[in-house]
């Protein structure tokens, strides 16, 4: 809804303008659509970052996390190769899937003697 005159205007009464205030309006509508979609462009550019960072983190921290116990374990069993390189592939396998490990939000329960209908 355009302003005029710290009113605002209705279609009925904008269309009664000059047609050189309509254009005004026009021309600043464009500018505004511009910022908008830039705007929106930064937004957009600051979630993907945003996300990424969050994904550094909790890999970070997990790596830490599971570190610390494999390799209590690999110290445990340093002479043998092949529980060593076990673990470190856990390691790996742990690190690759660490939104599998993370808490899911809790899903909605049926009531009691409704039986939920499942697409195959």
């Amino acid at each position: 809804m355009p302003i005029y005159e710290g009113k605002t205007l209705q279609e009925e009464e904008f269309n009664k303008l000059d047609d050189s205030i309509k254009s005004q309006f026009e021309e600043k509508s464009s500018i505004v659509q511009e910022q908008i979609m830039s705007t929106i462009s930064e937004i957009k550019l600051i979630e993907k970052e945003s996300e990424k960072k969050i994904q550094e983190w909790q890999s970070n921290i997990s790596l830490l996390t599971v570190n610390v116990h494999i390799n209590y374990i690999k110290s445990k069993y340093k002479r043998n190769k092949r529980i060593s390189q076990f673990m470190d592939n856990i390691k790996k396998d742990i690190i690759k899937n660490v939104p599998l490990f993370l808490e899911q939000p809790a899903q909605p329960t049926p009531p009691q003697g409704i039986v939920q209908r499942t697409s195959s």
